[in-house]
């Protein structure tokens, strides 16, 4: 990929699945910048106030033009990072949707402190496919990458693969089961 064409890919996926680690990796590989969603709207007071659990409340339609004139300015790729892409109108090249078990994003976000209604709604989203869900009816590639489950760092590159309904039922059939037991193990998040 050469610098001077704007390609735009976006990563997106549960919080604690691994995607800031993955677009860094890809950045170095293809020599694309790195824009974390969250922080633009962060900096930018793109919300509109801090919830009952600590969560900044996103005001959407700015911050999604605001990225947009980032895009539309930009000469180089750049990789869009965010579990709120799918509600973003930018128009990708590629998305990643980086997947992982919900054991694993349940150990990440207890070490991130998250309360027990942001686990329980983290938990369900990745389990729901949340992410997945939303951006399938995009006109761009869409492909799933499964971070590893023992290191934060690692993806299994080998796991790439193109969307398609038979594996979104297989993995949905999983993480229901997973979903089951992490309800039996986990009580006290009320799922």
């Amino acid at each position: 990929m050469t610098k001077d064409k704007r390609y735009i890919i976006g990563v997106t996926g549960t919080p604690g699945s691994g995607k800031s680690t993955f677009a860094k990796t890809l950045s170095k590989s293809i020599g694309a910048k790195v824009i974390e969603i969250n922080d633009i709207a962060i900096e930018n007071k793109f919300f509109s106030k801090i919830d009952d659990d600590n969560t900044h409340v996103l005001k959407i339609k700015p911050l999604d033009k605001y990225i947009k004139k980032i895009v539309n300015n930009a000469n180089e790729p750049l990789i869009l990072v965010g579990h709120i892409i799918p509600e973003l109108t930018v128009d990708f090249d590629v998305i990643f949707v980086i997947r992982c078990p919900l054991d694993t994003i349940l150990k990440r976000l207890q070490k991130r402190n998250y309360n027990k209604n942001k686990l329980r709604e983290n938990i369900l989203s990745e389990a729901f496919d949340y992410c997945n869900y939303n951006i399938k009816k995009r006109d761009c590639r869409i492909i799933e990458i499964e971070s590893d489950k023992d290191k934060h760092d690692a993806i299994r590159a080998t796991k790439l693969q193109n969307f398609n309904k038979i594996k979104h039922l297989e993995r949905t059939n999983e993480r229901t089961e997973e979903l089951i037991k992490i309800i039996k193990e986990n009580m006290w998040l009320g799922l």
